[in-house]
């Protein structure tokens, strides 16, 4: 009879992890600061930022300059790069030691801090775009587009930082000194 006869076992596949365990929200578990951590809550933070330009960068945008119309600059192309530029900032300024973009009221006295926004246009030029950060107060800043310009050459003034977007969420922090431009920083 069929009694004596083994049960067919069921083997476990390749690559088979079995039934991923339920979260426990009271385990202490490792985090970037401890190996016996738990959290205890998530608060998400607005900000507000105001987007300006100036009349610097409007009157070329418009007229131009000495050697005529400023193609490419069009506030459509400049505004979502500065916006997007704006991200990596804020990365960089929490990750790279003694670098910030934002200035203060503070800041009296001294030249206000300029950055370059750039980013490689369809045609082969890069699009630079000279903005300027202010601190209004908690989760309130202001950025200015002061000045805009289609080259691929641009040349950055000696002490300035500048922010190249590489793509989809890369870029680079470029530094000027001396007349050269290095690489700070990457994501």
């Amino acid at each position: 009879m069929e009694e004596n006869r083994k049960r067919r076992r069921i083997h476990k596949q390749p690559g088979y992890q079995g039934i991923p365990a339920l979260p426990d929200d009271k385990q202490f578990i490792q985090n970037r600061c401890s190996p016996n951590a738990r959290k205890i809550g998530t608060r998400i933070e607005s900000t507000s930022i105001d987007y300006w330009i100036d009349k610097h960068y409007h009157i070329r945008e418009q007229l131009g300059d000495d050697l005529g119309k400023r193609n490419g600059i069009e506030q459509e192309k400049v505004h979502p790069l500065v916006q997007e530029c704006l991200k990596h900032l804020i990365f960089y300024s929490s990750t790279v030691k003694g670098f910030h973009f934002l200035n203060h009221n503070s800041h009296a006295g001294g030249r206000m801090l300029r950055i370059i926004c750039q980013q490689e246009a369809e045609d082969g030029e890069k699009l630079n775009v000279m903005i300027e950060g202010h601190v209004l107060g908690l989760n309130e800043y202001e950025i200015t587009i002061i000045s805009a310009i289609k080259k691929a050459d641009f040349q950055f003034s000696d002490g300035q930082y500048g922010v190249e977007l590489m793509g989809q969420n890369n870029s680079v922090l470029l530094f000027s000194s001396r007349g050269s431009i290095s690489e700070i920083s990457s994501i």
